[in-house]
């Protein structure tokens, strides 16, 4: 026998069948790591999401106690309810909030959205106003409550 003849019967490839299992357990893989990165991705954007909410309700509520602080004491009102707030800020202008159906208004401008129905937001006992925000994202609530004294 030849040295050639020799050399390509001692050469080892894989079978027809050696490859498939490979490709397959490839294929295994790659579909566990693309569903993974999916459901990865998914978290990511409802977490996202919420995170906005949260930012966005933090943002009213710290307009809304900065300007409860510098408002006279003797001139804040809350409406029957809880659902309407008054005050008078030393420069002397009056502002006015408002809570209809879902919507907290400050005079006409709308400043937050996606607000809870459920509770009334403004609770006033001297020398302490309460504001309570409510947002709500598909299943999830949350709730901000701040204490407020004002300054003048």
């Amino acid at each position: 026998m030849s040295p050639i003849i020799r050399l390509l019967k001692k050469q080892s490839s894989f079978t027809l069948l050696e490859s498939l299992v490979v490709v397959a357990i490839f294929s295994v893989v790659m579909v566990s790591t693309a569903v993974l990165l999916m459901s990865l991705l998914t978290s990511w954007q409802k977490q996202n999401k919420t995170l906005e909410l949260v930012e966005n309700a933090r943002w009213v509520m710290d307009f809304l106690v900065n300007e409860v602080r510098q408002a006279k004491e003797s001139s804040i009102v809350v409406g029957s309810g809880g659902d309407t707030l008054n005050f008078q800020l030393p420069r002397g202008s009056t502002i006015h909030y408002v809570k209809s159906s879902s919507t907290l208004q400050r005079e006409s401008v709308d400043i937050a959205n996606n607000l809870s129905t459920s509770q009334a937001p403004f609770s006033w006992v001297s020398p302490i106003l309460q504001i309570t925000i409510t947002v709500t994202k598909g299943n999830q609530t949350y709730s901000l409550v701040s204490y407020v004294r004002p300054r003048n």
